[in-house]
Order: C-alpha cells, then sequence, then structure tokens
C-alpha cells in the first residue's frame, strides 16, 4: 500500500519543479547589443577617401568598450556588404539593440539612400541602385527581426563620388528616412552638406571631425542616447563653425524609450553631509562637476578671439596652443590682421593714490565662471569682450 505522506511529498515536489520552470520560461531575457560596422575607403571606380576605415576602427573599438558585440567589415564589395547585412540580420532577435555604423561614399535616388560599395561601377542610375546597398533595407531586416532599439549612424553625404571620372549622375544629398518605431538614424551632416575629414592641415587627429566627437561622446557614462545625440550634433556644429565651415548633423527619431551606452552606475549615491569615508578617514565626497576637457577650452578659447582684429590675440593662442586645432588659421590670421596701435600714456601731472588691492577670485569661483563661458560658447552664444578677456586670462 502506498503511503500517503510519500505521495504528498511528491506531489509538492512536482508543483515546485512546476513553478520553476514557469518562471524560468516567463523571466525577462536581458537584451543583447550587437553592432555591424562597415568603413570604405579603397573605392576602384569612385573617389577614394581617406578616414573612414579608421572611423570605422574607432567606433568599432567604442562599442565594444560598451558591451556591444561588433562585426567590423572594411573596404567591402557589392557582396561582401550584402553577404554581412543577411549575416548580421540572422543574429538579431526579438528584444535586442543594435547599432549600424557606416562610413563611405553615399547618395539619394529617388528619395532613397544607398551606400556604396568599392566596386560598384555607378554607370548609370539604374545600375547605382542596383549594385549598391539601401539603407531603408537594413533598417527594414531589423523591424523584422523585431530589435527593440535600433541605430544607425551614417558618415555619408558626398552628392555625386563618380564626378571625378566624368559621369554626371543625377544625385542628392542623403534623404530624411521611414524610421519605424524603436529606430533612429543619424547623420554625420546635413543634406547637402560636406562632412568634415579634418578642422585643417595642422589637425593630425586620425578621424573625421563627426567620429573623434561621437566616440568621445559614448564613452561618456550615464549619458541617455537622446543626451548623447544632443552632445555630438551640439559639439560638431561649433567645431565646424570654428573654421568658417557648416555642418549640422541630421537626425530622424522614432524611439521613444530608455537607452544607454554606459549605463549610470548603481553606486553613484549623493553622500550626505559630513558622511566620512569608513576606508580612509576621510570626509565623503558629494558627486563632482564636469570637468571640461581641454579641447573644449581650446574650442572656447578660439570662439573667443576668432573674429579679433588684433594680431596679437592669435599670437597669444599659438603661445598657449603651438599644435593646437587652430593653429594654421591662428598663424595665417596674426600675421594678416594688423595690431592697432600701442600708444604709451603720458605721465600724470600729480601722484595717483594707490588703490586698496581687491582680492583675486578663487580658484574655485574662476573655475565656475570659465564654465558658465565655455558651456555658453558650445551653445553657439556670443561672448561679450568681458567674457572673450577672462577665458583668455583666467582659463588657461
Amino acid at each position: 500500500m502506498a503511503n500517503p505522506e510519500r505521495i504528498n511529498v511528491l506531489d509538492a515536489s512536482g508543483y515546485v519543479l512546476i513553478a520553476i520552470t514557469l518562471l524560468a520560461a516567463t523571466a525577462p531575457v536581458e537584451a543583447r547589443r550587437l553592432a555591424l560596422v562597415i568603413g570604405n575607403d579603397s573605392y576602384q571606380h569612385a573617389d577614394a577617401l581617406t578616414t573612414a576605415r579608421a572611423d570605422a576602427r574607432a567606433v568599432s573599438d567604442a562599442l565594444k568598450a560598451t558591451g556591444f558585440k561588433v562585426t567590423l567589415r572594411q573596404d567591402v564589395t557589392q557582396q561582401s556588404m550584402k553577404e554581412a547585412i543577411r549575416t548580421f540580420k540572422g543574429e538579431v532577435a526579438g528584444g535586442d539593440e543594435v547599432i549600424f555604423y557606416y562610413a563611405g561614399h553615399g547618395v539619394q535616388l529617388e528619395g532613397m539612400n544607398y551606400m556604396i560599395p568599392v566596386d560598384t561601377a555607378g554607370e548609370t542610375p539604374d545600375q547605382l541602385k542596383d549594385d549598391s546597398v539601401s539603407l531603408q533595407r537594413v533598417l527594414d531586416d531589423m523591424q523584422d527581426q523585431k530589435a527593440r532599439f535600433t541605430l544607425a549612424i551614417i558618415d555619408a553625404c558626398r552628392d555625386n563620388p563618380f564626378k571625378s571620372n566624368g559621369r554626371a549622375l543625377r544625385t542628392r544629398g542623403l534623404a530624411p528616412v521611414m524610421a519605424a518605431d524603436g529606430q533612429a538614424v543619424l547623420y554625420s551632416a546635413g543634406a547637402g552638406q560636406e562632412a568634415l575629414d579634418n578642422l585643417g592641415p595642422r589637425d593630425k587627429d586620425p578621424n573625421g571631425v563627426f567620429t573623434r566627437v561621437l566616440i568621445k561622446e559614448i564613452k561618456a557614462p550615464g549619458l541617455s542616447f537622446d543626451q548623447v545625440i544632443h552632445d555630438v550634433r551640439n559639439q560638431v556644429v561649433q567645431l565646424a563653425r570654428s573654421v568658417d565651415h557648416t555642418q549640422t548633423p541630421g537626425y530622424y527619431s522614432q524611439f521613444t524609450g530608455d537607452f544607454f551606452f554606459i549605463p549610470p552606475a548603481a553606486n553613484m549615491a549623493v553622500a550626505a553631509p559630513g558622511a566620512v569615508d569608513t576606508a580612509t578617514g576621510a570626509a565623503a565626497r558629494g558627486p563632482q562637476q564636469s570637468v571640461p576637457d581641454s579641447r573644449q577650452i581650446e574650442l572656447a578659447y578660439w570662439e573667443s578671439i576668432r573674429d579679433s582684429r588684433d594680431a596679437a590675440d592669435f599670437q597669444d593662442y599659438l603661445k598657449k596652443y603651438p599644435h593646437g586645432e587652430f593653429a594654421g588659421l591662428a598663424a595665417n590670421r596674426a600675421k594678416l590682421t594688423p595690431a592697432p596701435p600701442h600708444v604709451v600714456p603720458k605721465a600724470a601731472a600729480t601722484a595717483t593714490p594707490v588703490a586698496t588691492p581687491v582680492p583675486a577670485a578663487s580658484r574655485k569661483q574662476r573655475g565656475e565662471r570659465c564654465d558658465a563661458i565655455l558651456e555658453n560658447a558650445q551653445l553657439g552664444e556670443s561672448l561679450s569682450e568681458d567674457d572673450r578677456a577672462y577665458v583668455r586670462e583666467k582659463c588657461p
């Protein structure tokens, strides 16, 4: 005869197993982070490029550092490019977070954007469409796979990359896209604009202006996706303006959720006033204000003098930044801009009373004002003469 107690125990064990199975089946699966990065420089029938492969490598490294599994392809032919996209589509599953980055030639034909492989001849518009890859295809593939988040970053802005070969293709700048829910597209430049590879002959950065800003912002901890896009666009506009160029990255989005390249750290709690670090016995520090990097400081300094007609301002810039991003421009303007005549003041007839010394601003106060001026410059606001002088003297 069966033991009733044993039966009850077995029944209970069965319920536990069923419950565990149901929990495992319904538990949320952590989204994977996948990226396909393509950079084309060595075109066989179109104008060769110089920074696309370096940009692709830099973006690949930045995405790997933020937890993405990256597939990097360089100088891809039509067959290998389509194969890479097809393989990548097969790897993406529902709920994944996806980045697609392309650097190379791209054109718009009949309202569609095409990325050009290195072996595309482009004899006619129809051949160009057949032998290139539509950006919309990539977006549609990610929608088919039900990716939670898709960001396509396109660093391509040439209207007609075949014009050096005498082919008068009627192409236009890249067009807006039909992004589906959960998708966004970021272009390195706006319609009809040229994306800068550098800021002048002295600029030795291996990456284009757009990509160098992008990879810096990708690696900034705790910035939301919207903040990264805002900062990238703002900084590119300012850097381009510093060399009298117009470049405003285009952006189209249907994404309404949350995404972080590097999520905010869970332990970034604000320390209570008077709290003490038990390990060192020192007073715990609260959140620190962000400190502008050297490039931002140099940009603010340049913004403060760029419209000056005093050669001495540009000579001072060269003393501070002999190898700076704007050193070439500064050297030219130092030669062409006449300095105002120096007037020696006449000696006063009577002794001048000695003024009571005014205490210099504290280091903290100077830093706060420098930060405020820097922020205004980055937002495109005009700087007053007082602010310009303050940057030159107090914000080294």
